[in-house]
């Protein structure tokens, strides 16, 4: 992981990867260290404060632990794929709340059943958690090693019923492989997508739902963001529809402040001629913030490098 991180050091994922790892072999204080840097990328990123909660539960530090369970619950307000809001309710002791936010997360995206087997491993519930852990299966959650480490399953793993589905699914999957040719067809191509800049900030033309917009280009944001200006224009324009709303989500600004807005799902995003969909945006309340272009697409788009001579942003992607 710390190879991972040395080849995306602004990324949010490999510290908290790396952090996950420490805290499994009970190096609280660097999966802390870890966690901190990666809620500074992206105050957002819940499995941070997961990661957290659990050090400080290992290291007898119950008011610490209960802090960032705090923390998560005000940021974690939308029950989706992102969402660990069911640990924190369960780490306080309000299991009805957490199994309330799984069985809406079930609503919302019916593929979250590994983390229904986890929680109603959690709270005891052995069939339900059963239940969830072959739907899991059954789904192509094939990470068995995981299987084998995750303390969530303490109280499933030990079963023979648990034992059975979970032998019978590896040896499925490694029938299944055992006479493929795994071959890559993929090639990478470097797309050049022209930026102005004015008064130090980098802008580029981008396309939602087929608007045309003008974004600033911030690697330090973590997400695409809206003002109340323009998602109310294109609402009124079609852009954007009811079922486009996600709900309400509390973000940190870049002077430190927590402010809620409203999270929306962008269903087509094209950027440069690279087409992105389904992806994750805030509207600000605030009439004049600025549209702002985040990591939660940036992500998804490659290696991206500034050419000022050129004024160009090379995207170098598969």
């Amino acid at each position: 992981m710390s190879s991972y991180i040395e080849l995306d050091p602004r990324g949010s994922y490999g510290y908290y990867r790396r952090g996950w790892w420490k805290r499994l072999l009970h190096q609280c204080d660097g999966a802390i260290e870890d966690f901190i840097i990666t809620q500074s990328i992206d105050p957002s990123y819940t499995y941070s404060y997961d990661g957290m909660i659990r050090c400080y539960l290992l290291l007898g530090d119950t008011a610490k632990a209960i802090k960032e369970c705090e923390m998560l619950l005000k940021i974690d307000t939308v029950p989706n794929a992102d969402s660990n809001a069911h640990f924190a309710y369960h780490f306080l002791g309000q299991d009805e709340k957490a199994i309330e936010w799984i069985e809406k997360m079930l609503q919302s995206d019916s593929s979250q059943t590994y983390d229904a087997a986890c929680i109603y491993s959690m709270v005891g519930d052995t069939a339900k958690a059963l239940m969830y852990m072959q739907k899991s299966l059954d789904n192509n959650w094939v990470r068995f090693h995981h299987l084998e480490i995750d303390e969530d399953l303490d109280n499933i793993r030990h079963l023979d019923s648990y034992k059975r589905m979970v032998e019978k699914r590896r040896q499925e999957v490694q029938q299944n492989i055992s006479g493929e040719k795994i071959t890559s067809s993929a090639t990478l191509r470097v797309v050049e997508v022209p930026f102005t800049a004015v008064n130090g900030v980098t802008k580029v033309d981008c396309s939602i739902n087929g608007l045309p917009l003008n974004f600033v280009f911030d690697t330090g944001a973590s997400d695409v963001s809206l003002s109340q200006v323009e998602a109310n224009f294109m609402f009124k324009n079609g852009y954007l529809t009811d079922k486009d709303i996600v709900g309400k989500q509390h973000y940190q600004t870049a002077d430190g402040n927590i402010s809620e807005g409203t999270v929306i799902n962008l269903r087509q995003i094209n950027f440069g001629g690279l087409e992105l969909k389904d992806v994750r945006a805030s509207v600000s309340k605030s009439q004049r913030a600025p549209l702002l272009l985040g990591q939660s697409i940036l992500q998804r788009l490659g290696k991206i490098e500034i050419d000022n001579e050129k004024r160009v942003l090379k995207v170098t992607t598969r």
